[in-house]
């Protein structure tokens, strides 16, 4: 028996939670309260050879920087294998990755996030409201008020952006697979109803998960 992380309630060793505890969880995640989750990983304990086992790296990762990025690549590798990949990260800020299927991991790109955006424009500018957009809101082409024109210019914005990262990689003749994560990443794939791009929350534990298998495995 153990006790539950969050009430001290004893519970079975297979189990996180208590069932009371399960329970308001699963309604909170029904009734939109948590809109999702974000692993927070101990990088100390997560070596770098691990990650080579499944992609190689033609950059140099910092310590506690860039390594949720290539653990998402790896997760899309493992999910795809043999496949061109495309990792969009859309959280406070929007990371751009390419996997190459014969080069392994080639870099990426760092923008600012949603909200991020929006506080740029509250804050940076004298007379902007701040503004909230919710992720299952339909954003108009054009707004018809200052709120609308600031949520439908970030939003689109960044659904431009990505987009315009899938045409320079179809204009070299690239054929690739899109993957979208992240806790905003539904703003991109309501916006984007393309057969080549994947929604996958879970991409970085996805990643994870293949590279401690791969420790385990190493000894």
């Amino acid at each position: 028996m153990k006790n539950c992380p969050n009430c001290n309630a004893s519970v079975i060793d297979t189990a996180k939670f208590c069932h009371k505890c399960r329970f308001n969880i699963k309604k909170y995640e029904d009734d939109g309260i948590i809109k999702g989750y974000r692993a927070l990983v101990n990088y100390e304990k997560v070596q770098d050879a691990g990650v080579t086992a499944y992609i190689e790296l033609k950059v140099t990762p910092q310590r506690d920087l860039g390594h949720d990025r290539i653990a998402a690549a790896v997760g899309a590798a493992h999910l795809s294998p043999g496949q061109n990949l495309l990792i969009v990260d859309a959280g406070s800020a929007v990371t751009y990755d390419f996997v190459s299927a014969e080069q392994g991991y080639l870099g990426g790109n760092i923008a600012p996030g949603i909200k991020m955006r929006l506080t740029a424009l509250n804050q940076m500018t004298k007379r902007l409201p701040k503004v909230e957009v919710e992720p299952d809101a339909l954003t108009p082409l054009f707004g018809k008020n200052t709120k609308e024109a600031m949520a439908a210019g970030v939003v689109r914005g960044l659904v431009f952006e990505v987009k315009g990262y899938m045409r320079q990689l179809k204009e070299q003749k690239i054929s690739f697979k899109t993957y979208v994560t992240g806790g905003h990443a539904p703003y991109i794939l309501n916006a984007m109803k393309q057969r080549d791009v994947v929604g996958e929350p879970h991409l970085v534990l996805i990643g994870l998960n293949r590279i401690l298998s791969s420790l385990e495995a190493k000894g």
